[in-house]
């Protein structure tokens, strides 16, 4: 997929085993082309001028617009987004990262998205032609979605079930020293000295 009709004829010539089609991602949800096994994308970033609104987003990063729209037609999705717009980084390391974005895309969409293996984007950055901004490469699987919320549901369930049965009194605790510490001089008053 892809709007500008000079990227499509080159990637036809690079990639000719693939369909292209020419069209504005924004339409792709009225053109039933799904379902697909996975969606992979490097869309545009950023506050892009657009025709309308995907389903479920309606914020202003264009990113996040395409990941809404590939999610209705494949159940997972690996998208390049910027750095600022993920929910982590990936540099020396794993690191968690607010990003008020993403937060309003998934409170909006529902979608999650999560950490790639741990492919260092940064190792690449002087390879980009052009700009190399700094970016990451996120995931969405429905699945997972799925099962995690049905898991946070039983979760919470069994909390409820928990905190709603009725407390057992407390029975109050003896202390007695077992017969061979007596013997060997210990009391049972819990001073454990010799006697």
């Amino acid at each position: 997929m892809e709007k500008n009709p000079e990227y499509v004829r080159v990637g036809r010539r690079i990639l000719p085993e693939a369909t292209w089609i020419c069209a504005d991602v924004l339409d792709v949800p009225a053109m039933d082309l799904g379902p697909f096994d996975c969606a992979i994308s490097n869309p545009p970033f950023g506050r892009i001028k657009r025709s309308g609104n995907a389903p479920g987003y309606r914020g202003p990063l264009f990113e996040f617009h395409v990941i809404a729209v590939a999610e209705t037609l494949a159940r997972r999705g690996a998208f390049l987004i910027p750095r600022d717009s993920a929910p982590f980084r990936i540099e020396t390391g794993f690191v968690d990262q607010h990003s008020p974005e993403y937060e309003r895309f998934h409170r909006e969409s529902g979608i999650t998205l999560r950490p790639n293996p741990g492919i260092p984007t940064d190792l690449y950055r002087d390879q980009w032609h052009d700009a190399s901004p700094a970016v990451e490469i996120v995931l969405h699987n429905r699945d997972e979605d799925m099962l995690e919320a049905q898991a946070e549901r039983s979760a919470h369930a069994d909390r409820e079930a928990l905190a709603s049965r009725p407390r057992k009194p407390k029975t109050p605790h003896t202390r007695a020293a077992p017969r061979a510490a007596q013997d060997a001089g210990f009391s049972d008053c819990g001073r454990d000295t010799l006697s």
